[in-house]
């Protein structure tokens, strides 16, 4: 891979175009928002140079697609916990500790209040 990446900078002399704003996305998109991955996939595929640090200020212009991405991950991540969590092979205190425990992970760095800690919050109260 890094032979690849090599070559292909040494072949960039002039970008044949200015990248735009949806291939800039859809790299991002495809890179799950990554800026050394965005930047690399750009060098790969539309044969342009690109830094980590010019991905990472031009993705501070869409803010919309960062809550996207965000929020694409977040179901994905819970997909994942729900196939582990029924996941028999497993123990069963195992599996229900470590699914509370990163759901409740997952929504907080989402910025939200768990199901379960507000169930919890009521008991107390």
């Amino acid at each position: 891979m890094q032979s690849e990446l090599s070559n292909n900078l040494n072949m960039i002399n002039q970008p044949t175009h200015k990248l735009t704003d949806e291939e800039f996305l859809n790299a991002y998109m495809e890179c799950n928002g990554n800026c050394a991955e965005t930047a690399r996939y750009i060098i790969l595929n539309h044969n342009i140079y690109y830094t980590r640090q010019s991905a990472h200020e031009r993705a501070k212009k869409f803010p919309e697609a960062k809550l996207k991405l965000k929020a694409f991950l977040a179901d994905r991540c819970q997909a994942g916990l729900i196939n582990f969590a029924e996941d028999t092979q497993n123990d069963i205190r195992l599996r229900v500790r470590l699914y509370l425990h990163l759901q409740n992970t997952i929504h907080k760095n989402f910025g939200a209040i768990t199901y379960f800690n507000n169930v919890m919050k009521n008991k107390i109260s």
